[in-house]
């Protein structure tokens, strides 16, 4: 079901990888300073160092990360250092960004906002917090528009 691998992150050692297989339903909140893929169907909130949600995965809830890469849906908010929507990539919600990629046919249904993200995630310091729905005077509101494999943003 759940698997841990090392994997060699480069110069920053060894990043442990949580892998959630295809087959695999799961709810809950998952917290990890490695690697997180999901590859089946998770409602919950994600917080790690790199995340990688696959073509046919299904994600409810938030993801809070460094890097992510997401080719399948997400109900919920996202908020990453470094983001990239692949072709596949659907998202029904707010996505915090620094540096963002979007391949022609990805799609957000939401806002798209530019945030200096400094390292990885801190812990919630509560339950009931509303941060990520909250305005902050550090974001920038963008409006993206893909066509044709081009990116207008006004």
């Amino acid at each position: 079901m759940f698997s841990k691998i090392k994997r060699n992150a480069g110069s920053g050692g060894d990043l442990a990888l949580s892998y959630l297989a295809e087959d695999v339903e799961i709810a809950g909140d998952i917290f990890s300073d490695g690697e997180i893929q999901v590859d089946g169907t998770m409602s919950g909130n994600i917080r790690c160092r790199r995340f990688l949600l696959g073509e046919k995965a299904r994600f409810a809830g938030s993801v809070m990360c460094s890097e992510g890469v997401v080719l399948g849906e997400v109900s919920g908010d996202v908020r990453a250092g470094s983001l990239t929507l692949a072709e596949t990539a659907r998202i029904e919600g707010d996505v915090l960004y620094e540096t963002l990629v979007i391949e022609a046919g990805a799609r957000i249904d939401g806002r798209c906002s530019f945030s200096e993200v400094s390292g990885s995630p801190e812990p919630d310091s509560g339950e009931g917090n509303d941060e990520a729905h909250s305005p902050d005077p550090g974001y920038r509101q963008l409006n993206v528009v893909a066509e044709s494999g081009s990116v207008k943003s006004g």
